[in-house]
């Protein structure tokens, strides 16, 4: 009869593991959301000194630099180096967002609005206007990055969560 309870024993124990594991999955699970959103923040971080990069060197060699995108296969170029994105992050925007952040007025519609999808810097520190934007896949989450229209280029990212909010 010992070995009766000793067998019971052992399954209450494993009822329980299996009830606190299930719980604890169950409520970890909605947590793990922002992990999409700073794998885009990386990558934004990335492109952002990629940009800062090209704006100092074009200004220290006198010279004109050039980044272009490739928003078939999602990667962009620099200096003769390819800088894939991740496979979970893309160049676009997120439905019926209104943009440019500076002045929200037009549904955005391209992920890249740079003028043949290339950025120029040129020796006097100015950037040529326009703005990249990435997403993830399941279009949850948005930063852009952007160079305004000015005799001071400002190189700017945001962030896109209902409203747009400069980083």
């Amino acid at each position: 009869m010992r070995r009766f309870f000793r067998r019971g024993f052992y399954l209450l124990e494993l009822v329980v593991l299996v009830g606190i594991i299930s719980f604890l999955a169950l409520v970890s699970v909605p947590r793990l959301g922002f992990i999409k959103s700073a794998m885009v923040r990386a990558e934004m971080d990335k492109l952002y000194s990629t940009f800062l990069y090209a704006q100092q060197l074009s200004i220290v060699e006198n010279k004109q630099k050039t980044l272009t995108f490739d928003t078939q296969k999602n990667v962009y170029h620099f200096e003769g180096k390819t800088y894939p994105l991740p496979h979970k992050i893309t160049f676009g925007v997120l439905p019926r967002v209104l943009g440019s952040p500076s002045n929200p007025n037009k549904v955005l519609k391209r992920g890249v609005s740079y003028a043949h999808k290339s950025v120029e810097f040129y020796p006097s520190g100015i950037v040529k206007p326009g703005m990249a934007c990435l997403v993830d896949l399941s279009e949850n989450y948005m930063c852009c990055i952007s160079s305004s229209v000015a005799q001071v280029s400002y190189i700017r990212r945001y962030e896109y969560k209902g409203s747009w909010r400069q980083i």
